[in-house]
């Protein structure tokens, strides 16, 4: 999970998305509200029913697009371990044949909403109140593994002083406002890769320290 990574690189505190509750329910929008206040984190997922409020604290947005093919092989893995270990992976948890029947199993998900989600992830790029948020688009695993390797040493000061802010949801953060990376790093990551499907967001936020 590259949001997982993120933190464990960065030391940044991580959201997950799934473990809010039901999303757009007062409990979830309370804890994203509490986390978009705070000065660093990391939120694993696209921020449903409080877009407005997590873009416009986010420094970050990583957009995992990779090709749906990849995707479902990923999920039907997962599943897979899941089932025969018997062990939830946050949201994702062994139901046995009782998966068949769930229209939001994420196996089903991965089937049918890969075009929207593709689609909504090039939406968001265009987005004009966005322009100021850097946007990473990874269309490959490499990619996304190259830039973790270069995130920490890429940054004068690490661990941050300050806090991160960005969705990604998808991600799926290699400029961050006020700092910067060599900007053939970043061409490669926003450049015109073929075109696949979403596959998650990671966004984040880390503001520097008031001094």
């Amino acid at each position: 999970m590259l949001a997982r990574q993120l933190a464990g690189r960065t030391g940044l505190p991580l959201v997950e998305r799934d473990g809010l509750g039901e999303e757009g329910s007062p409990g979830y929008l309370s804890a994203i509200a509490e986390m978009a206040a705070r000065p660093r984190w990391i939120l694993d997922g696209a921020p449903y029913y409080a877009h407005e409020l997590v873009y416009a604290a986010a420094d970050t947005v990583v957009f995992l697009d990779y090709p749906k093919a990849l995707v479902l092989w990923r999920v039907l893995r997962r599943t897979a371990s899941i089932e025969m270990l018997r062990r939830p992976v946050s949201a994702h948890r062994p139901q046995g044949l009782a998966a068949l029947r769930d229209r939001e199993h994420p196996i089903r998900w991965a089937w049918t909403s890969h075009r929207d989600r593709h689609r909504e992830g090039l939406a968001l790029m265009a987005r004009p109140g966005l322009a100021q948020t850097q946007i990473l688009r990874f269309t490959r695993p490499s990619m996304a593994r190259r830039w973790l390797r270069q995130i920490v040493s890429a940054l004068p000061v690490w661990p941050p002083l300050g806090g991160l802010r960005s969705l990604q949801p998808p991600s799926w953060p290699l400029v961050h406002r006020g700092e910067h990376i060599d900007a053939a790093q970043v061409d490669e990551a926003r450049g015109d890769a073929p075109p696949g499907e979403l596959a998650g967001y990671a966004l984040y936020r880390r503001q520097q320290p008031v001094l």
